[in-house]
């Protein structure tokens, strides 16, 4: 399985490693981070939340960030879930 997905808007696109996925209320949410961005320096990689807005039945997925309450909470999931000490959630 690849775990690295590409992230479209009309204005560029960057490519992020799917760490981990859940599901809360029935919505998906995935932990990714930029590639690009990944610090080097004692294994710390920067990360974020994306929640999956896609239409039922579309071809390609959508996905948002999401607000300071809603990543606290899906951040103490996934942290619970399997974060160690070298991920950073931006």
């Amino acid at each position: 399985m690849d775990n690295t997905i590409v992230l479209k808007n009309n204005d560029y696109s960057i490519e992020v490693e799917v760490i981990d996925q859940t599901v809360v209320d029935g919505i998906s949410y995935l932990l990714v981070s930029n590639k690009e961005s990944n610090i080097e320096e004692n294994n710390q990689k920067d990360c974020f939340i994306l929640k999956d807005i896609s239409k039922y039945g579309s071809e390609e997925a959508t996905y948002s960030e999401i607000d300071e309450e809603e990543s606290i909470k899906i951040y103490e999931i996934f942290k619970n879930k399997l974060l160690s000490d070298d991920i950073i959630l931006s």
